[in-house]
C-alpha cells in the first residue's frame, strides 16, 4: 500500500509523540503544534525517499520500488512478508547475494513499518558512516534533519522508548578497520536497550553474522511464481508479458537456474525488449547481452547509446571486459577488492593496447554494463556464468595458432 506524504504524517503522530515527545517540551504535546506538525511532515518526506530508487531497467531515473517490488520471501519462513514482525521481533540479519535485492527489501520494510504506525522506522545506509563516526551520532545527525533540537545525549532516551527500529544497510560496505568497533557499538545497543529492534542486511560470511545478538535470515531465490510476477511488473504490454512469462516456465534447466534473482530476471527481460527473441540457452542469453547493456535500446521505443566513463568504442570495451573475465577466471576470482580489479583491468588495457583509465572502465564494468557489481567493499559477477562466457568469447577471438597453443597448455595442465 502507497500513502501520500500526509497520510503517512497522521499515521506518525503517536509514536513520534511517544518516543520525541520529550525533546521539544510541553509544547510538542498539543494536535495542532507546529514543531510537531513540521517533523512530521520532514519525517514522511524523508521515509517517502527512502522507496524512490535508481534501477538498472529504468536507467537513470528515480522510482518507486512499488512499481516493480515482488514480495520477498526468507528461507524456512512460510507466506508473505510485509513486515519485520512477519520474520521476527527480535535483532536480525538479512543475508542476500549479489542481485537479491537485499536493499530494495529493506527500503521496502522500511516503508510498510511506517504505514504501520507504532514504531518510527530509521534507514540508514552504513557506507555513508564518515571516518570515526560513532553510529549513534551519524543516526543522531539523521534524526536532527526532522526535529533540530535533538542531539546525541538524547538517543538513549528514544532507543529505550520502544518506538525506535533501525534499519541499517549494507554491513558488508563497511570498511574493515571500522568493522570491530561498530559491531561492539551495536552489540551493545542489543544489550542497553531492549525494546530497540535492529535490522541489518549483508551478504553471505559478513561478521555481525557471528554474532550472538543476531539470528541470520536468507533471502531466497526466484521461483517461477515471482518470475512471473516481476515480468507483470516490467512489461506493460499483455502479450509481451504472456509470451515471456511462458518462455520462461517453458525455459531449459540452463536458462531458469540464471533466473534466481530480480537482476537476472530484469536482464531476461531487458535482453527480450532489444531483440524481440526468447535465448534458449546461456549463450543466446549473453550473445547480445553486452550491447544491450550499453545501448538500453527497446526496439518499440527510441533507443539511445549510455556514455562510456572510458571515452572508448563499445567494442574495445567489450574485449576488456573479457580478458578481465579470462584473467579472473584462471585465477578462480569471481569475488575480487578494487585494489585487484583495477590491477586486472591495468592489465587487460596495456596487452589490448587500449588507452583509457582504469578507474573508469571499472566505472563502465560496475555502473554501464552493470555485470561486475560494487558487492560490499568488493567486485562481483552477477552470476558465476556472465564470467564463463565471456572467457570462452576471449578465447574464441584469439587465431587459431593461438587458440591450438591455449588447449595444449590447458592438456599439460589437466584443466581440461
Amino acid at each position: 500500500m502507497v500513502v501520500t506524504v500526509a497520510v503517512l504524517a497522521t499515521l506518525l503522530k503517536d509514536p513520534l509523540t511517544k518516543a520525541f515527545g520529550w525533546t521539544i517540551g510541553e509544547a510538542l504535546k498539543g494536535t495542532h503544534n507546529k514543531n510537531i506538525e513540521k517533523s512530521l511532515k520532514t519525517l514522511s518526506t524523508r521515509i517517502t525517499e527512502v522507496v524512490k530508487v535508481k534501477t538498472i531497467y529504468k536507467g537513470d531515473d528515480s522510482i518507486d520500488l512499488h512499481e516493480f517490488y515482488v514480495a520477498t520471501k526468507i528461507n524456512k519462513i512460510q507466506g508473505t512478508i510485509e513486515l519485520v514482525e512477519n520474520i521476527s521481533n527480535k535483532s536480525i540479519v538479512l543475508e542476500g547475494t549479489v542481485g537479491q535485492g537485499k536493499s530494495i527489501f529493506m527500503r521496502y520494510l522500511t516503508y510498510q513499518e511506517a504505514i504501520k504506525g507504532q514504531r518510527i522506522p530509521i534507514f540508514f545506509e552504513l557506507r555513508r558512516l564518515e571516518d570515526n563516526q560513532s553510529l549513534k551520532t551519524a543516526i543522531s545527525d539523521k534524526i536532527k534533519n526532522w526535529i533540530p533540537l535533538f542531539n546525541d545525549d538524547d538517543f538513549e532516551k528514544v532507543a529505550s522508548s520502544g518506538s525506535l527500529v533501525l534499519f541499517l544497510d549494507g554491513f558488508d560496505e563497511v570498511p574493515y578497520e571500522k568493522v570491530g568497533r561498530l559491531i561492539n557499538e551495536i552489540e551493545g545497543w542489543c544489550e542497553r536497550y531492549e525494546g530497540l529492534q535492529i535490522i541489518i542486511s549483508s551478504r553471505p560470511e559478513a561478521d555481525i553474522q557471528k554474532s550472538n545478538r543476531f539470528r541470520v535470515f536468507k533471502l531466497s531465490g526466484y521461483g517461477s511464481y515471482e518470475q512471473g510476477k516481476l515480468v507483470d511488473k516490467l512489461v506493460i504490454e499483455e502479450e509481451s508479458r504472456s509470451l515471456l512469462k511462458k518462455a520462461i516456465e517453458d525455459s531449459t534447466t540452463e536458462i531458469k537456474n540464471l533466473l534466481t534473482t530480480p537482476l537476472m530476471v530484469t536482464l531476461f527481460v531487458m535482453n527480450y525488449r532489444s531483440n524481440l527473441e526468447i535465448p534458449t540457452n546461456q549463450s543466446e542469453f549473453y550473445k547480445e547481452l553486452f550491447s544491450v547493456l550499453i545501448s538500453r535500446h527497446d526496439k518499440t521505443k527510441p533507443g539511445y547509446k549510455r556514455p562510456l566513463n572510458s571515452g572508448i568504442s563499445e567494442t574495445d570495451l567489450q574485449k576488456v571486459f573479457e580478458h578481465f573475465c579470462f584473467i579472473t577466471n584462471n585465477d578462480n576470482k569471481i569475488l575480487l577488492t578494487y585494489a585487484e580489479s583495477i590491477n586486472v583491468i591495468e592489465t587487460c588495457l596495456e596487452k589490448q593496447n587500449i588507452k583509457a583509465n582504469p578507474i573508469d572502465v571499472l566505472e563502465d564494468f560496475s555502473k554501464v554494463v552493470c555485470l561486475l557489481l560494487k558487492d560490499g567493499l568488493e567486485y562481483s559477477f552477477i552470476h558465476k556464468s556472465i564470467q564463463e562466457y565471456f572467457y570462452s568469447s576471449f578465447i574464441l577471438r584469439k587465431s587459431e595458432k593461438a587458440k591450438e597453443k591455449f588447449y595444449t597448455k590447458c592438456i599439460e595442465n589437466h584443466t581440461i
